[in-house]
């Protein structure tokens, strides 16, 4: 029975109010425990805006974790400046002589 759809584990989201981009609360339920929780007054830092925003239950929705859930910077304002990273350096390769 925990094999149905009901019964996966799903990502508690959240819209910044200023932005309107989904912020994931880094809370995992399935939908049935989703129905009986009640989070009220919870807080959540943004990457978005960088502010802090207060969520409760009417706030939030379940997005699928299958597939998995793109990573915060590839959400609105952190990903305008990604960080460029210097590729590793080759170690040099044992010879014989």
């Amino acid at each position: 029975m925990q094999s149905s759809p009901e019964y996966k584990l799903q990502q508690v989201t959240v819209l910044c109010p200023v932005t309107q981009l989904p912020l994931p609360t880094g809370i995992h339920l399935n939908a049935v425990t989703f129905a009986t929780s009640i989070f009220t007054n919870v807080r959540v830092q943004c990457p978005h805006c960088e502010g802090e925003h207060r969520w409760s239950s009417a706030d939030a929705f379940l997005v699928e974790l299958e597939g998995g859930i793109p990573p915060l910077d590839s959400f609105g304002r952190r990903n305008q400046n990604p960080v460029q990273r210097k590729p590793p350096t080759p170690t040099p390769t044992d010879t014989p002589s």
